[in-house]
């Protein structure tokens, strides 16, 4: 990343300040909207900013109870966004390869899995394994 919007640089200066860590996988920002700036060189100079290589990046963040392990021959390119909620969580997996299917495992300590239709709204039941620490489900993507 090159630029980061002055708010987002706001708020980063705000987390690491209060003693919350960052992790880059890259140099940090050069630019604030665009604008050339010291800005990202200065967030970087902070002893909670942390330069993790991206192979390495899976053995340093905590899985807080939730993990996606992507298969071996996995050439998808795949997108997720997670909600934790009151009651459970909410899961939106995307592959957005034009060419290659994406393939993998889920774990998560809760307790089922459903698979809930983005087009209908429609709600149904979803193959999962449970394990001594929740559940394990496996996911296969088509091409986009």
């Amino acid at each position: 990343m090159e630029t980061l919007n002055a708010d987002t640089a706001r708020l980063l200066e705000e987390f690491l300040a209060g003693g919350g860590t960052v992790l880059s996988c890259g140099p940090a920002p050069t630019r604030i909207d665009g604008t050339v700036s010291e800005t990202g060189r200065d967030l970087a100079a902070s002893s909670h900013w942390k330069s993790v290589a991206v192979n390495d990046l899976v053995q340093v963040l905590p899985t807080q109870g939730f993990s996606i392990h992507r298969a071996a021959e996995d050439k998808g390119i795949l997108f997720h966004n997670r909600r934790r909620l009151a009651d459970g969580q909410l899961l939106f997996l995307v592959n957005t390869s034009l060419e290659s299917r994406s393939a993998g495992l889920i774990e998560s300590d809760l307790s089922g899995v459903e698979q809930w239709n983005p087009h209908t709204g429609a709600c149904e039941s979803y193959p999962f394994e449970r394990t001594g620490q929740g559940v394990r489900a496996s996911f296969q993507l088509e091409p986009c």
